[in-house]
């Protein structure tokens, strides 16, 4: 974590290759953000199975950041 925390000022004065990094993190949230508003007007008042997708896409989000290697394996 803290290699990333160092990059962040050298990457901000290259705006552009800072977006394209964080691309992937961004896309993630905004993913999750939604599939989370989906959820709560869909199975409004099925608290259970609204909790069991919101943990599917929470690994989901987690698979995806490992992947684009935003977090690292042994952080668990």
């Amino acid at each position: 974590m803290r290699r990333f925390l160092n990059a962040i000022p050298k990457l901000w004065r290259a705006r552009r290759e800072f977006v394209s990094v964080l691309r992937p993190t961004i896309a993630v949230y905004a993913f999750h953000a939604a599939a989370v508003a989906v959820l709560t007007f869909v199975f409004a008042g099925h608290f259970v199975t609204a909790g069991m997708a919101w943990l599917l896409l929470c690994n989901a989000g987690r698979d995806a950041a490992l992947t684009h290697g935003l977090i690292n394996q042994r952080q668990f």
